[in-house]
């Protein structure tokens, strides 16, 4: 792929690590303040920019048992999508970009060049939003909404198409199973079934509830106002809300005590709250007892089983 170097690779659960990054500035007159030294494990190789550009610096780190890879402004950890199959080209847009913005300078800046530690070349390109996007060895660079600080790498993996973008430009392929090939949501059950029933079940984490068929339930961070989703498109369909069909009401299991409730979501369907929590299950979980989404960062917030007390699990 556009003359990467390909490696298999699985997606693994990545611990969010970060970077200490210290500047020191001193006033004229003013006594300096003693600044410490950096480890040597964090020193990154940065290949600075040409003062004509003066638009992005392209540098190098490793955190988390990751790297050397590609760090944008800020130290931020860049990204490839192994959905941009053309050079130069991003498949990445909407709700995506939104989670997954893209590495940009100004239209008309040139393309940083590749320093020391960096194999491959760096390009720009128009996006469809007209802003000018950085592209290492033609593969589109991104940041994730989930990295707060330099040294985070908490995209790494993520859905199995998302990884760091790695200095020698070798990329990975895509993993085992991705979840676009995941089986979809299942279907909302019949009113006559009179909705579904939330229990709980023992799990790595204590006791966590659960939905049709066992599976454990999740919550979403960016749902922040109760009985509302903020989980749609590409995030609903690897995250699918636990609905019941028009009409129907959900049933609690012994020792479920927390408010049931529902909501009509903007698709129409209705939506499972508990605790004015919508509830969701992940398309990688596929039997009873696994919580595969348990701390993930997918689609920029964090998703926690959550126990029948009302308090998220591994928070």
């Amino acid at each position: 792929m556009f003359g990467y170097q390909l490696q298999s690779k699985v997606p693994r659960v990545v611990a969010a690590g970060a970077l200490a990054v210290v500047v020191g500035a001193c006033a004229a007159g003013a006594t300096p303040t003693p600044v410490p030294p950096a480890p040597a494990t964090a020193a990154p190789a940065t290949a600075a920019p040409s003062a004509a550009t003066g638009a992005l610096t392209i540098a190098t780190s490793s955190a988390n048992g990751l790297g050397p890879f590609l760090t944008g402004n800020g130290g931020k950890t860049t990204y490839v999508f192994l959905k941009d199959t053309q050079p130069n080209t991003s498949a990445c847009s909407g709700n995506c970009a939104g989670n997954w913005p893209a590495v940009t300078v100004p239209s008309g800046a040139s393309a940083p060049a590749a320093g020391s530690g960096i194999t491959g070349q760096f390009s720009t390109f128009q996006r469809s939003d007209g802003t000018t996007q950085v592209a290492f060895n033609g593969h589109p660079l991104y940041y994730f909404a989930g990295d707060k600080a330099a040294g985070d790498t908490n995209g790494e993996g993520v859905l199995g198409i998302w990884f760091v973008a790695n200095a020698d430009g070798s990329v990975p392929t895509a993993a085992p199973q991705s979840p676009k090939a995941s089986p979809a949501p299942s279907a909302a059950p019949s009113a006559a079934a009179g909705g579904t029933t939330i229990a709980s079940a023992a799990a790595a984490l204590g006791t966590v509830l659960t939905g049709k068929n066992g599976l454990t339930l999740y919550v979403y961070d960016n749902d922040t106002t109760p009985n509302k989703s903020a989980c749609s498109g590409d995030c609903a369909t690897n995250w699918p809300p636990l609905t019941v069909a028009a009409g129907s009401a959900p049933t609690a299991a012994s020792g479920i005590s927390g408010k049931l409730g529902t909501f009509k979501r903007d698709d129409g369907t209705t939506q499972v709250t508990y605790a004015g929590w919508p509830l969701y299950t992940f398309v990688e979980d596929k039997k009873p007892g696994e919580d595969n989404g348990t701390d993930s960062k997918a689609f920029g917030a964090s998703w926690y089983p959550l126990h029948p007390n009302g308090e998220k699990a591994g928070h």
